[in-house]
Formats: structure tokens, sequence, C-alpha cells
């Protein structure tokens, strides 16, 4: 299913989940979910985050990866 507004948050500091992040890299995570909580809400959704890990032995460049989707309301209410 494709959701047109899915927004990826792809961090700078290369660490492979966020429970590794620093409290600046956790700070400016918040930043952007709680912005993307906001417009998700002034459309009639609300904010679904999910983190996908994927380990990379001796690839580099792990970065955490946090999905972010917007769900309606009504589908919300529906879920219970």
């Amino acid at each position: 299913m494709q959701v047109p507004q899915h927004v990826l948050l792809v961090t700078i500091d290369h660490m492979p989940c966020t429970p590794q992040l620093s409290n600046a890299g956790h700070g400016e995570l918040n930043k952007y979910t709680e912005a993307l909580k906001k417009c998700f809400e002034s459309r009639g959704s609300k904010l679904l985050m999910f983190e996908r890990y994927m380990a990379m032995r001796n690839k580099g460049g792990n970065h955490c990866h946090v999905n972010c989707l917007p769900i309606p309301n009504d589908l919300v209410d529906a879920a219970g």
C-alpha cells in the first residue's frame, strides 16, 4: 500500500537505532516528529511511527530509519 505522505527520517549521526542517539540527536529527531504530528493532525490524521533496524556488519554507514505515516482519524477510531 502506498502512502503519499510517508516521511522517512534518517539521522545524520551514524547510529543504527534511536536508543544509541546522543541527547542532541534525540532532540533533533523530536523536533521533526513534533512538526510532523502537528502537520498530520491539521489534515485529520494521527502520526504512526516505527523504526527500521538492520545491522550492517562490516559495511559501515549505519543510520537509524524512522518511518512516519499519517493514519486517518476514522481508521484510528475504528481500531479502538
